[in-house]
C-alpha cells in the first residue's frame, strides 16, 4: 500500500498536469480562430452580419488578443516553458550562479536526520518501515 501511495503521489500530479496542458492547448486554438475572424471583421467593417465602426471592431479584436495572451501565459506557466536552464541563471554581473555547496550539505544533513528520526519513531511505535 505504501508503494502504491508513493506511485499515486508521483503519477497523480503528472496526469493532472498533462490533462491541464491538453485542455489549455485546445483552449488556445479557439482564440486564434476568433482573432483571425475579428481581423477580417476589422478590415471589412462587418462582424456576424452586423456593420461595425472601426473603433468597435478594433475593441473586439483587442479583447480577443488579450484573452489569447492570458491563456498563453497560463500555458507557459503550466508547461514550465518559462523555466530557465542552469546556464541561463546568472548573477547581477552576468556570471553563472553555481550551487551553494554549504547549503546543499546542510540540506542533505537535515534530510538524513529526518529519515533517521522517522525510522526511530516507526520502530518505537511498532511500525515496520
Amino acid at each position: 500500500a505504501i508503494e502504491r501511495a508513493k506511485w499515486v503521489d508521483f503519477v497523480g500530479p503528472a496526469a493532472a498536469r498533462a490533462a491541464s496542458i491538453g485542455r489549455l492547448e485546445q483552449a488556445l486554438e479557439r482564440p486564434i480562430e476568433r482573432i483571425a475572424s475579428h481581423q477580417a471583421a476589422l478590415q471589412t467593417g462587418e462582424l456576424s452580419g452586423k456593420r461595425l465602426d472601426y473603433d468597435k471592431a478594433a475593441s473586439v479584436l483587442d479583447k480577443a488578443v488579450a484573452r489569447y495572451l492570458q491563456l498563453e501565459a497560463l500555458w507557459v506557466k503550466v508547461t514550465g516553458a518559462a523555466m530557465p536552464t542552469r546556464h541561463q541563471i546568472e548573477d547581477p554581473n552576468g556570471e553563472p550562479i553555481t550551487p551553494n555547496m554549504a547549503v546543499l550539505a546542510e540540506l542533505q544533513r537535515a534530510v538524513r536526520d529526518h529519515r533517521q528520526r522517522t525510522e526511530e519513531m516507526e520502530s518505537d511505535d511498532g511500525l515496520d518501515p
